[in-house]
């Protein structure tokens, strides 16, 4: 049964994730040990195959791929396992971003980590001597996810600060951790008009401003703003203003 579905798999069946539920528990390990002879597309399908599959191997399998050197699926096994209910602890996690290069890699890793319950006191020194970008953001955004303080302000003050560029990135941070308190710091980008996104295709005109993603930040974290549609759109100066009065009325951080 299980050579049946390595065959799909060497031929790029496509539709073997699909199927990720009647495939036996062995398949993994056949797969981990046949992997140096399998090319990139199938390799990929192993990775989408494994994130559909329950069970701790289907975790493990994933984490290993994400810790190879220079392998193209790494990234994609990483981003995997945020969501996945049989990740690794936060922990083994963690300790496997420190043998792994690719700094994108390591940035899906920390919001794993932030998802399965990595102890702050391991992620901290950790956090504190990342230099990529991405996976610096990523770190705050998993510590604050967790309830670290400083980083919960830290992650405040870069929101209320933001420029246009960082609107799109903060504001699926924002999500990811998850805390309304956080919104309070859209309360800025209210007056900012600046295009950030394009509306629709790419041939439309219409440009999602900064103030629009006040708002349709707000809503996303379940915060009672009057949203007329449920997509971000152009906003009107009313439902702006509406949108002032709640985001102040969300309690304040605690201080540090």
């Amino acid at each position: 049964m299980t050579e049946h579905y390595l065959n799909s798999l060497r031929t790029h069946d496509v539709s073997l994730p699909n199927r990720a539920a009647e495939i036996p528990a062995d398949f993994l390990e056949r797969v981990a040990k046949m992997w140096k002879e399998l090319d990139a597309e199938s390799r990929d399908i192993a990775v989408g195959t494994a994130s559909r599959m329950r069970g701790p191997a289907a975790g493990q399998f994933l984490l290993s791929v994400a810790s190879l050197e220079g392998e193209e699926s790494s990234t994609t096994a990483a981003s995997s396992l945020i969501n996945h209910p049989d990740c690794p602890n936060g922990s083994t996690v963690l300790a496997a971003t420190q043998r792994i290069r690719d700094g994108i890699t390591r940035a899906r890793l920390y919001l794993a980590a932030g998802v399965h319950g990595a102890p702050i006191g391991v992620f901290e020194p950790i956090a504190a001597k990342e230099t990529n970008p991405d996976a610096r953001q990523a770190a705050l955004e998993a510590m604050s996810r967790l309830g670290h303080l400083p980083s919960l302000h830290t992650l405040f003050d870069r929101v209320a600060k933001a420029l246009p560029t960082e609107v799109v990135v903060l504001h699926d941070g924002l999500i990811y951790v998850g805390d309304k308190r956080l919104a309070k710091a859209l309360i800025p980008w209210l007056n900012k008009t600046d295009p950030v996104v394009r509306l629709g295709s790419d041939r439309s005109p219409a440009m999602a401003r900064q103030c629009d993603y006040a708002v349709w930040t707000a809503h996303r974290l379940g915060i009672a703003v009057t949203l007329p549609a449920n997509h971000i759109d152009n906003y009107t100066p009313a439902i702006l203003a509406a949108a002032r009065p709640v985001l102040q009325a969300l309690p304040n951080l605690p201080p540090l």
